[in-house]
């Protein structure tokens, strides 16, 4: 999980990077997925390692994937 996080925020940072050099808005679709999947790598460690079964979290994630296929989809159909 920890691979995931580190790889996920690479991504965001060179997508960024890459979205300030062009200023695309697909590119500021695509750096956005990443970062909203860096932040449910993110949730995923702190559910895993520090809170309890009990947690709220799981409807999270599901929101955050939802959010991340919207953002893709529009980056990829945007014209």
């Amino acid at each position: 999980l920890f691979l995931v996080l580190i790889l996920a925020a690479g991504l965001t940072a060179i997508s960024s990077l890459a979205y300030n050099k062009k200023n695309s808005p697909r590119l500021f679709f695509v750096s956005f997925a990443f970062f909203l999947f860096t932040i449910m790598a993110a949730l995923r460690i702190i559910d895993n390692f520090l809170l309890g079964a009990y947690t709220y979290i799981g409807i999270s994630i599901s929101t955050l994937e939802f959010l991340i296929l919207l953002s893709l989809f529009y980056a990829l159909f945007r014209k």
